[in-house]
């Protein structure tokens, strides 16, 4: 690893000054700071998003806007961004099924089964998790 100076760890990366309103260009640091957090900034999230959520969404946005000192941080906020959203569907599928899931079986050889359904984890043991 290369030891920089705090001024070289603070210099806008030239990758990410190449992105402009307008397409490909060149943009001042300054500017370009400004543009990529107007970006970020215009994602609301709704009021009833949960907390986890919403700090994992906090946590990309404030790592994205560090991407004009680093561009590489923009592929690893898109890389991370879709290990949140999947979080937050298992989420949301928690807060939909209300604490509990019935299987049945189609063919209905086999009784309902049903299941306790708190977490996102406990989503997960249905794949290995069966009656009997």
């Amino acid at each position: 690893m290369e030891i920089q100076s705090l001024e070289q760890l603070q210099a806008a990366d030239r990758t990410s000054l190449a992105f402009t309103p307008y397409g490909l260009g060149r943009m001042e640091p300054g500017d370009a700071a400004r543009f990529q957090q107007n970006q970020i900034a215009s994602c609301k999230l709704s009021a009833d998003v949960p907390e986890r959520t919403r700090g994992a969404f906090e946590e990309l946005t404030k790592l994205f806007a560090q991407g004009v000192l680093c561009y590489s941080l923009y592929t690893r906020v898109q890389d991370d961004a879709m290990l949140r959203l999947e979080g937050a569907l298992r989420d949301r599928f928690v807060q939909w099924c209300g604490g509990s899931m019935t299987f049945e079986d189609v063919a209905g050889t086999l009784p309902p089964y049903s299941a306790d359904v708190t977490t996102p984890q406990s989503v997960s043991v249905f794949s290995v998790a069966s009656p009997g």
